[in-house]
């Protein structure tokens, strides 16, 4: 959508679930490629990492007014979550709004403590904050919870007006406005069926709150050490409140992906990071049993908290990441650190096709379909992303409502192919697919539509590749004489 969007409405040119704040995001990253000689996936990289250095600027600024022991041992622990937590989600929104609400809790840590602090400075942390909560409204949590334990510690309902609350409510109000005149077409299209389909993407409500319970125990264990190291009871307190709203947001989020933790990663790697660099610094000062088991604890956490890919920071190709980082070309290099067995396929399409082609999937995930167009240089040739309304129109497809969307879905996918002509369609295939029924096959299912099944006829089996989740079949464009 960033990338091949046209003016006016973006969702009569794509049907996503997400609102479009992301979209505009994503092309304010984009402009290093742009203005220079940088790739798409280069450009991202590069404007991510300078948002994330500059919010740990932004917290230096707040940190070192902040009446706690070794200031620099927090800025540190800030800055190394915000940089490595999760680098398979490097560029999700999620690493965005985790960034963002960590500088908010920095400014409320001054404000609860009576450190000034620049007007100017608390605006932009505010509208940072504030368009976070626009690009996922359940992180609205972190400002009510974190709002609701300053009001009682403060007793006085009153600071509940103050004037940054209320220029927070002034931007989320102004986004929904824009919103709604600007994409009427996401107010009356694509919410009303991601209302009606998208829960077959949840998870069950205890597989969720099980995560929930084993982090929160994990998270539980620095809270009496860093309460006493810090010499700043009332600074834990207000980022353990921060980490509870997180698991909230997490919970409301319901899908239960992995990056819906970025925030928690980022909160339990800050508070990780801090405790076993002040285990360390105390146990150098004056080595004791205490101070060593302290520090073997905290080592142990870390250690768990990698399994999650939490500063994996072992497995990455310096030398190569280093090149892709500053590359002319999207290409994905031959060494990847993850989901290197999908090289096959990229490898497949890469030889069917040109820079500048069209490709489209039918697959149960954005992966790899996505990936693919984008380190190849190519256009996505569908307005959906994935096709998120058929699994759950296909448990009942009997359904009149059911069908009309099993129609609705069969009717864009072939304008898509027919107006687009992508050179290679990739087709998931496995006896079972994520979300789908039992033995589904996309291609068996749209051929039930004459259109579709016309449009097709131009593409002709070139080969079927595994992959560990699933087997995937290329199909490549020839013109019918």
């Amino acid at each position: 959508m960033a990338l091949y969007g046209q003016p006016g409405d973006l969702y009569t040119q794509y049907f996503e679930i997400n609102p479009p704040l992301i979209v505009y995001i994503y092309r304010l990253f984009l402009v290093p490629h742009y203005l220079g000689d940088w790739s798409v996936v280069s450009s991202l990289r590069i404007s991510m990492i300078g948002y994330l250095l500059g919010i740990t600027v932004l917290c230096h600024y707040y940190v070192v007014k902040l009446p706690i022991r070794q200031p620099y041992i927090w800025i540190a622990a800030i800055g190394l979550s915000l940089v490595f937590v999760l680098p398979a989600a490097f560029l999700q929104r999620e690493h965005i709004i985790a960034a963002a609400m960590i500088a908010y809790l920095c400014m409320i840590l001054c404000r609860i403590q009576n450190q000034s602090c620049s007007v100017a400075i608390q605006w932009l942390t505010l509208t940072l904050a504030g368009l976070s909560v626009c690009l996922k409204p359940q992180y609205v949590t972190v400002f009510v919870l974190l709002e609701i334990y300053y009001l009682w510690t403060a007793r006085r309902l009153s600071l509940l007006f103050r004037w940054q609350n209320l220029y927070l409510g002034l931007l989320g109000a102004t986004y929904i406005t824009y919103v709604y005149f600007a994409h009427p077409s996401y107010f009356d299209n694509v919410a009303p069926l991601a209302k009606q389909t998208y829960i077959a993407y949840f998870e069950p409500i205890y597989s969720l709150l099980t995560r929930v319970a084993l982090l929160a125990v994990v998270s539980y264990l620095p809270y009496r050490y860093l309460r006493h190291a810090t010499q700043s009871p009332q600074t834990i307190d207000y980022l353990y409140v921060t980490l509870a709203a997180a698991f909230v947001a997490y919970v409301l989020g319901r899908a239960g992906f992995s990056y819906h933790l970025v925030l928690v990663f980022a909160l339990l790697g800050i508070v990780s990071i801090s405790s076993w660099l002040y285990a360390a610094g105390e146990l150098s000062q004056r080595f004791s049993i205490k101070h060593l088991v302290q520090f073997l604890f905290f080592s142990a956490i870390l250690v768990f908290l990698r399994q999650f890919h939490f500063i994996d920071i072992d497995r990455v190709d310096y030398e190569t990441a280093a090149t892709q980082l500053l590359a002319k070309h999207s290409y994905a290099p031959e060494k990847v650190i993850e989901h290197n067995p999908y090289h096959v396929v990229y490898n497949a399409v890469s030889e069917v096709t040109q820079p500048g082609e069209q490709l489209y999937a039918f697959s149960a995930r954005l992966f790899v379909g996505h990936p693919i167009a984008i380190h190849l240089e190519q256009k996505w040739a569908g307005r959906f992303p994935v096709l998120w309304p058929l699994p759950e129109s296909l448990k009942h497809p009997e359904n009149e409502e059911n069908q009309q969307r099993l129609q609705l879905v069969s009717q864009i996918v072939t304008e898509d192919i027919q107006r687009n002509q992508p050179k290679v369609i990739l087709v998931e295939e496995s006896e079972q697919l994520l979300r789908y029924p039992k033995g589904f096959d996309f291609i068996e299912h749209f051929s039930q539509y004459p259109e579709f099944a016309d449009a097709f006829q131009h593409y002709e089996r070139d080969n079927t590749y595994t992959t560990p989740e699933s087997n995937w079949t290329v199909y490549v464009r020839r013109e019918k004489s």
